[in-house]
């Protein structure tokens, strides 16, 4: 999958009501963030660093795409 890289377990499971749930686990003091970027997990500045990953804007740009996040 494209999450296949050190630092990031993804798992993903048909549940009992059909619903498809993914677990995307990040350990960001092992994952590369350039890998990060290219799978679409973070969002890099325009020096391509990370300055800080924000849960609360990460789980709005989840929503705004229409996925459930618990």
């Amino acid at each position: 999958t494209q999450y296949d890289m050190a630092g990031v377990t993804y798992t993903a499971e048909v549940n009992d009501e059909g619903n498809i749930v993914e677990k995307i686990v990040v350990d960001y003091t092992s994952a590369d963030f350039k890998k990060l970027e290219t799978a679409g997990l973070i969002t890099l500045d325009e020096d391509k660093k990370a300055t800080y990953i924000s849960l609360e804007q990460t789980v709005n740009t989840l929503k705004s795409s229409g996925f459930v996040c618990e």
